[in-house]
């Protein structure tokens, strides 16, 4: 319960030793007065976003956002997120699959691997990863596609690492010219990133 009084704080033990008030005079001097407390239009509870606002202060303004404002702002840092985790996701896969292209070509040109042991590296791999899809036989022979189209690391990490690997596939089945490959590698990279 608010007590009105008009007289300041500082005021109060001196009026109080000058009227030699009573006990009960000296308590409710002590309650609170309205004007301690902060008033109902300092704050207000946004029932509709149930967040605590405050509206204003004397003079200085502070607003927290609403909770529909932080839901959004969340939804979108999370989305974000996950975007970018997938494009690393992606960029990490491709580069695997051209490493293993890579070691593929190699041991073909120096230990004239042919196309059983593709079949057979495929089937062990895919044994010991058998929640991977990527690794058949016939996505094997396209890494080493990848690998001999694409024999620079740095464009792999650069260029065709940014868009997903099935876009990679199908450059390599419909695009034979270098030049255009890789501009329609670069064109691709550009749509899904921005």
């Amino acid at each position: 319960m608010c007590v009105n009084s008009n007289a300041e704080e500082s005021e109060l033990p001196a009026r109080r030793r000058r009227s030699g008030d009573s006990q009960e005079k000296q308590r409710s001097a002590l309650k609170p007065s309205c004007a301690s407390l902060p008033s109902a239009r300092a704050f207000h509870l946004d029932a509709r976003n149930l967040v605590r606002q405050k509206v204003t202060d004397g003079g200085s303004h502070l607003q927290f956002e609403s909770y529909q404002d932080l839901l959004a702002r969340l939804k979108s840092q999370i989305r974000t997120a996950q975007v970018r985790a997938a494009v690393a996701v992606n960029r990490e896969l491709v580069r695997l699959y051209w490493g293993i292209g890579r070691e593929i070509l190699q041991r073909q040109a120096s230990e004239g691997w042919g196309s059983k042991v593709v079949k057979r590296l495929a089937k062990d791999l895919s044994a010991e990863f058998p929640e991977m899809k990527g690794l058949s036989r016939t996505n094997l022979l396209y890494m080493r596609s990848f690998a001999e189209t694409w024999p620079e690391e740095s464009i792999v990490q650069q260029v065709v690492g940014q868009i997903p690997w099935g876009h990679n596939v199908r450059l390599l089945d419909l695009v034979k010219q270098p030049e255009e490959r890789l501009w329609y590698a670069q064109q691709a990279g550009w749509l899904l990133l921005s």
